[in-house]
C-alpha cells in the first residue's frame, strides 16, 4: 500500500470534517502510513500506561516527531489501569496526555463485533469516557490547528 498513502493522505485532509484514521503499530516500516501521518492535525497515539508500553512509545514518538516537525501535534490515549499517571508519563514521553479510557471488554466487544446486549450503551465506562476523550481530541486538534486554517474555518475571531 506504500505507493497509495499520498493520494489517500491529500484525500483525507481535503475532507470537510474531521478524519479519524487508524493507522495501525507505528512499527511497518516502509508499508505504513507517513504521508497520512505527515498531513494529520493531531496524531493520537493509543496505549496502555504500563511501563513496557511506555518503553515501547518513546522510540514511535520520537518517528512521530521526526516526520510532524516537533511533538506539538502528538498526543497520547490511554487505555486501562493507570499503573503510572498522566503527568509521570507526559514528561518521559514529552508529550501530553489527551484522555484515558478504561479497560472494558464488554463494551468494546459490543461496539467492535456487534456481540451482547447493546442497551444502555451510554450508560456504559468505555462510552462515557469516549465522549470525554472525544471532545479532548477535538479541542487537542483545533489547538493544534495553523491559525490560518483555523481562522478560514470559522474556530477563531
Amino acid at each position: 500500500m506504500a505507493p497509495a498513502w499520498p493520494a489517500i493522505a491529500r484525500m483525507l485532509s481535503g475532507q470537510p470534517c474531521d478524519v479519524i484514521a487508524d493507522c495501525g503499530r507505528l512499527d511497518a516500516g516502509d508499508g505504513q502510513p507517513a504521508a497520512v501521518l505527515a498531513k494529520a492535525e493531531l496524531v493520537a497515539m493509543v496505549m496502555r500506561s504500563s511501563l513496557r508500553q511506555i518503553a515501547a512509545a518513546r522510540p514511535r514518538i520520537e518517528m512521530l516527531a521526526q516526520l510532524l516537525g516537533g511533538a506539538e501535534r502528538i498526543g497520547l490515549l490511554l487505555v486501562g489501569d493507570k499503573s503510572h499517571g498522566h503527568a509521570e508519563i507526559s514528561k518521559t514521553l514529552g508529550v501530553a496526555v489527551l484522555a484515558s479510557l478504561p479497560l472494558d471488554s464488554k463494551t468494546a466487544t459490543v461496539l467492535s463485533d456487534g456481540v451482547g446486549r447493546r442497551t444502555s450503551l451510554s450508560d456504559r465506562p468505555l462510552m462515557r469516557a469516549a465522549q470525554a476523550a472525544g471532545a479532548a481530541v477535538t479541542k487537542a486538534a483545533r489547538d493544534a490547528r495553523p491559525l490560518d486554517l483555523a481562522g478560514a474555518n470559522g474556530d477563531l475571531a
